[in-house]
């Protein structure tokens, strides 16, 4: 029982206490912050290095224990100064919302498909692949095209059969007919979703053929069980779901083409044959000639010159003041250096990797001066204490140095 709770319980706990104590030594080392996930797969991979280097001492020692933790902590700290540098902390959702991710992706990626091959079918393709084309019954094939789309094209149709103003008579026309002259859906599809949301015995007939259809419902005549002639609108089925596909289009994209085609709209119906972008070139064209031209120089250098003419009135008193002072000796000059909270914050950061490149160059060269020493008692085969210390030091200062190059190479905000 006992081994069972130090697998079962220990070894889960002392590893989810060694992730957290690895994450934030690295972050006070390093000064970055690292997840969680990259943290743990940092450690495993270093007690697996460690385990390995160390695995074939036959008995272990507090001082070596010492030396295989400092030698994971700086695996740990060096794969994730790597991962930072390949891939920053934050650069790639969390795994929790890639699954998600992925199938927003290839149901945006089928819609954009299908969305294509109707196109195409109705012969829109050369409109999309930007070849030579004919306007022959490009109405037609534009409103077939939006229909067989879906709800939300054929609501786009709808409001484009409004603006008169935008589109020719002929589109104008085709337009239209999406407004209650959609095909029908499914008539087996329309009485499964009535018997399910009213239940089987709510009508003793009901007409097949609808009396109008539309982008999102249709009208059928029915009679009730008491008798009642009634006429029922029916949503479409799924038309929820192809509705909530199709919003994930970026609407920013709508949102500037919706802005431009009501402006040009609206200035075309204050002035019949206005094209905004041959009037916006135009003005753009007078507006730099106007200001380019010898009296428009002219009036800025003379607007500019007034605006200076009061300091340049008050110029000679004050130089009369400043040699004064200097023929009396009265002249000083205050000035306060590291005024700016920027420049203390400069110097104290480039004082502070001075202090840490100095500190792990020192653990350095004492690192190399106790592992070439032979003295000290044995703490195992052919290893010293001098050794270990020397081990232990050389670990602290690749930490250091390690900190200074991660924060020279850090790219500032």
């Amino acid at each position: 029982m006992g081994d069972f709770l130090v697998y079962t319980i220990g070894f889960p706990v002392t590893f989810v206490l060694l992730v957290l104590g690895m994450s934030l030594a690295a972050r006070r080392i390093l000064g970055l912050r690292v997840g969680l996930v990259r943290t743990a797969l940092a450690c495993l991979l270093a007690m697996s290095i460690a385990s390995g280097l160390f695995g074939g001492t036959t008995s272990p020692t507090t001082s070596l224990a010492t030396i295989q933790l400092g030698l994971s902590l700086l695996v740990v700290i060096g794969l994730l100064a790597f991962a930072e540098i390949i891939v920053p902390t934050g650069s790639i959702p969390p795994p929790t919302e890639w699954w998600g991710m992925a199938r927003r992706r290839i149901a945006r990626t089928r819609r954009y498909s299908r969305i294509t091959a109707i196109a195409v079918r109705h012969g829109l393709g050369p409109y999309l692949r930007g070849r030579e084309r004919s306007d022959i019954g490009l109405a037609r094939s534009l409103r077939l095209a939006l229909q067989d789309a879906g709800v939300t094209f054929v609501k786009l149709g709808q409001v484009l059969s409004t603006r008169a103003d935008l589109l020719p008579g002929d589109f104008v026309d085709e337009l239209s007919l999406l407004q209650d002259k959609v095909p029908p859906a499914k008539w087996d599809d329309v009485r499964a979703l009535l018997d399910a949301e009213l239940g089987p015995g709510a009508f003793t007939t009901i007409d097949p053929q609808p009396l109008a259809a539309a982008s999102i419902a249709q009208v059928h005549r029915a009679v009730l069980a008491t008798g009642a002639e009634v006429v029922v609108k029916v949503q479409r089925p799924d038309v929820r779901a192809v509705a909530e596909g199709d919003l994930d289009i970026p609407p920013e994209i709508a949102a500037v083409f919706r802005a431009l085609a009501t402006l040009e709209g609206t200035l075309g119906v204050l002035s019949p044959g206005f094209n905004i972008v041959v009037e916006s070139r135009a003005f753009a064209t007078e507006q730099i000639t106007e200001r380019l031209t010898p009296e428009s120089v002219r009036r800025t250098m003379t607007e500019e010159l007034q605006a200076v003419l009061p300091m340049l009135r008050r110029l000679p008193r004050r130089i009369d003041r400043i040699t004064g002072a200097v023929e009396q000796g009265r002249l000083s000059m205050s000035m306060r250096l590291f005024a700016d909270e920027r420049d203390r914050s400069f110097v104290t950061g480039l004082l502070h990797q001075v202090m840490l490149t100095v500190l792990g160059a020192t653990a350095g060269v004492m690192a190399v001066l106790l592992l070439g020493s032979s003295g000290g008692p044995q703490v195992a085969a052919d290893v010293g204490l001098h050794q270990v210390f020397g081990y232990n030091l050389l670990i602290i200062s690749v930490l250091l140095g390690l900190r200074v190059v991660v924060t020279v190479f850090r790219p500032r905000s």
